[in-house]
């Protein structure tokens, strides 16, 4: 695993990385931005194989020692960053970069440095590792992979070569999912879901929970308008036992909401992320306006920013769910 063929789509980044290593056109720093489950951390690790694989002819090899150990995580010259809980802290920085990146490599040329969620990290962790990034050792190689570029400092982004994720087309998607050997309809469904984030197709197609609760949130959907006090009390109980993160379940409500406007636009099944639901689709677009269908894609973007700010979970998603039960 963790070469260049194992990360779906983005093969004009994978062109632009391979030409830079056989010219020797390498950056201290990059930039890693995309969705989450794009393939961020794959690239990386993908890249540093490519760097520091020993074997002969195409490179990466797989089989050096270089390799082995870069695909069972334990290779002394790539260091991913761990964080504490839920941010990227100062001390973590400089105990697992800013003082770590100064032992030289312990095999071949490389150190290479992986920051996942680099969005994550607090302004003084940023101040830290912007220090190192300014003046980096020649043999070390820094790796931000991040969702939001905005997070970071303007100092550190004019730093750093970007390198931008786009979404898997479908058709890859749903070919990996079919060679992986899911089941047709199950693989279809899962691309078309996906909206070009590999990892959630896989996880769809791959872990039975996570299935169980897609098919568990459509059912929802579909009794939730217009029910009862009782009904409303046991779709808000488990929508919290579903999600633990209410922005997850806000993304399939808007996905879902796009789908009952596409209906009512005329749009056909091709065009749908849920074709399957075709039918409960239609009815809903037929009982909405589209002032209503736009309340509620209003109230889930109220939602959406409700969580950014703190707000309390479950009042958020206690609004978002009375706002489509009253249209």
């Amino acid at each position: 695993m963790c070469d260049f063929k194992d990360v779906p789509g983005q093969e004009e980044m994978k062109r632009q990385l391979e030409m830079s290593v056989r010219r020797n056109h390498l950056s201290h720093s990059y930039l890693l931005l995309g969705e989450k489950g794009v393939g961020k951390l794959t690239m990386a690790r993908a890249f540093a194989k490519r760097l520091l694989c020993t074997g002969e002819g195409p490179r990466p090899c797989g089989r050096c020692h270089s390799c082995i150990q870069i695909a069972a995580d334990t290779h002394p010259d790539v260091v991913t960053i761990q964080r504490d809980k839920t941010a990227l802290g100062v001390d973590a920085v400089r105990e697992q970069l800013a003082q770590e990146i100064r032992i030289r490599p312990f095999s071949g040329e490389r150190r290479i440095f992986i920051v996942p969620e680099a969005e994550k990290m607090t302004q003084q962790a940023q101040n830290a590792i912007l220090k190192t990034i300014e003046e980096p050792p020649d043999y070390a190689m820094i790796l931000l992979l991040a969702e939001q570029e905005e997070a970071l400092l303007p100092t550190i982004r004019s730093r750093v070569l970007r390198l931008v994720f786009r979404p898997v087309p479908e058709a890859e998607i749903l070919k990996r999912l079919r060679a992986a050997g899911a089941p047709p309809e199950r693989a279809e469904e899962a691309a078309r879901f996906s909206r070009g984030i590999y990892r959630r197709a896989e996880e769809l197609v791959q872990v039975e929970e996570v299935y169980s609760r897609y098919r568990k949130t459509l059912e929802l959907l579909r009794e939730l308008p217009g029910c009862d006090e009782t009904v409303f009390q046991r779709t808000e109980a488990e929508v919290a036992t579903l999600y633990a993160d209410p922005a997850v379940f806000l993304e399939f409500l808007r996905l879902y909401y796009r789908d009952v406007l596409c209906c009512k636009s005329g749009g056909n099944s091709a065009a749908l992320i849920f074709p399957r639901e075709e039918q409960t689709l239609i009815r809903a677009a037929k009982a909405l306006s589209y002032e209503q269908l736009g309340a509620i894609l209003k109230e889930i973007e109220t939602a959406e920013e409700r969580l950014r700010l703190n707000v309390s979970k479950e009042l958020t998603i206690e609004l978002v769910l009375l706002a489509i039960r009253r249209e």
